[in-house]
């Protein structure tokens, strides 16, 4: 009993992982009203959010003499951002409500950014992720620069398709930014 016991906390100890997860990084707010050809008017906002993403963890075991030869452990690291717009009603009863049929993403690097060492490149030493901390923070404020300086450009494109793109919904007569 003691040895599972040893071994399920190695197993534990090994796969620790650690994380700050999804993040806004910096939100950004437009307000505009939307008048309709039976005459009501409806207060409405872009919201568009630049968020981040930083996850990371440890994999494999030190080694412990004759019994395990091979340090294998690694650091796993990934991170991301994108910008998301949202278009959202502001009502007096219910506050602001974001229904998502106008929510889009823009600059997504969701499908990549992993990064590890490469252990059959030559690379034996381990490499934990405390070891790389600084790496991956340095990567992580990068990737949070990067997202925050595409926000502008990005609202500067996007704003009038979507106003054109509201005009031409249902019954809608003007788009009026505030």
């Amino acid at each position: 009993m003691k040895v599972i016991k040893i071994a399920i906390f190695a197993a534990v100890m090994a796969v620790s992982a650690s994380a700050i997860g999804e993040e806004v990084v910096s939100e950004r707010k437009i307000g505009f009203q939307s008048e309709y050809e039976d005459g009501a008017v409806e207060n409405m906002a872009i919201r568009y959010s630049a968020k981040a993403n930083l996850e990371y963890h440890n994999t494999g075991s030190a080694s412990k003499g004759i019994e395990h030869l091979q340090d294998t452990r690694r650091c796993i690291w990934s991170s991301y951002s994108y910008i998301q717009r949202d278009v959202c009603i502001s009502t007096r009863a219910a506050g602001e409500i974001c229904e998502g049929k106008y929510t889009k993403i823009f600059n997504d690097s969701r499908s990549g950014g992993s990064k590890s060492q490469d252990f059959f490149a030559g690379r034996w030493n381990a490499t934990t992720c405390g070891d790389m901390l600084g790496t991956i923070t340095s990567n992580y404020e990068a990737v949070k620069s990067n997202v925050i300086s595409q926000m502008k450009p990005v609202m500067d494109k996007d704003i009038d398709e979507l106003f054109d793109t509201l005009k031409k919904s249902g019954g809608v007569k003007r788009v009026i930014r505030k």
